[in-house]
């Protein structure tokens, strides 16, 4: 009996070891070593309609920055056949930077009715003049370069 159970417990940790790993796998990270730019953006978190990306920059650039967690965007918005996504909330912490990204392919919903109370008045106001930010569009510019 105690070989049974040894043998259980071992399959049983075998298969969340092997669904952890393949889980991981499925989260986005990318790190940018570019003159003048180097950044890591790694996703910490991914529902069925959302991802938080963790953002360290070690050698800030102010157009890489944004660049890097667009093209991440884009890709994540890909995995998950949304056409379209728009930015929710952004956190510092320390020497990192929180990015919450809402993806969608129905461009008329409004972001903050889907994530009440996340979005500030400055991300609200953004939102609002600029729209939503095409997957596609930004998948094929970033593959060009």
């Amino acid at each position: 009996m105690k070989k049974r159970n040894f043998i259980c417990l071992f399959f049983t940790v075998f298969l969340s070891l092997f669904y952890n790993s393949l889980n991981a796998e499925q989260l986005y990270y990318r790190e940018h070593a570019e003159k003048g730019f180097e950044a890591t953006v790694k996703e910490v978190e991914r529902g069925s309609n959302y991802s938080i990306l963790e953002v360290t920059v070690i050698d800030p650039d102010p157009q890489g920055g944004p660049f890097a967690i667009i093209a991440a965007a884009a890709s994540i918005g890909s995995t998950l056949n949304e056409s379209h996504f728009t930015f929710i909330r952004n956190d510092n912490n320390e020497d990192k930077l929180h990015v919450k990204v809402f993806f969608t392919s129905d461009t008329s919903l409004d972001p903050s009715t889907v994530f009440p109370n996340e979005m500030n008045q400055q991300q609200l106001a953004l939102h609002k003049k600029s729209g939503y930010m095409s997957v596609d569009l930004y998948n094929r510019f970033f593959s060009m370069h």
